[in-house]
């Protein structure tokens, strides 16, 4: 969490979070075709997520990099969805 104190010790206070969903472990659902296996699990995403907001405000966010005709069964549409409701949901939140 270096960079995180390194932020918090600028003043930074609110972020712009920006989430290329091709970094979703392509063995669980190939987000494009750049999609390499070994990355991260939705849940790992969201963890990743709330941590990032107790820390500050998420000012806006984007999801990126997904394809849809590769995303067969929806996955990476549900999880990126997910994502979103996170997001969402912190703006409730207050950052510590």
């Amino acid at each position: 969490m270096g960079t995180v104190n390194c932020l918090q010790r600028q003043g930074v206070s609110r972020i712009y979070l920006h989430l290329d969903v091709d970094v979703i472990d392509a063995a669980l659902a190939p987000a494009n075709e750049f999609a390499p296996e070994g990355g991260l699990s939705p849940k790992d995403i969201i963890d990743i997520i709330a941590a990032v907001a107790e820390q500050f405000t998420v000012a806006a966010a984007t999801v990126a990099s997904y394809d849809p005709t590769w995303d067969h069964k929806d996955c990476i549409l549900q999880a990126a969805t997910q994502f979103l409701i996170t997001v969402a949901s912190t703006r409730s939140l207050e950052p510590n």
